[in-house]
């Protein structure tokens, strides 16, 4: 499991005994290759973005979205692999 030079400090494994395909057609009916349908990925909010509006950082921990949204990428950059 190591990546990058870095081992996990844990894991889990997990033994799977039966596993379904969802139904082909979900695929076709859910216009995954349709580029009418896709939506631009910049358009999309950053995690620490999520984070502050969902966590209610601002009235608990007096931090700004930018913030912590900066925390964010550094915690990403710094601690994955």
């Amino acid at each position: 499991m190591e990546v990058n030079g870095h081992t996990p400090e844990i894991a889990l494994l997990i033994h799977v005994e039966e596993a379904f395909i969802h139904c082909g057609k979900a695929l076709k009916r859910g216009r995954v290759w349709d580029s009418d349908a896709q939506i631009d990925r910049s358009t999309y909010p950053k995690m620490g973005e999520v984070m502050f509006d969902h966590g209610k950082y601002a009235e608990k921990y007096d931090i700004t979205r930018e913030r912590i949204t900066e925390l964010a990428q550094e915690d990403y950059d710094d601690n994955v692999y």
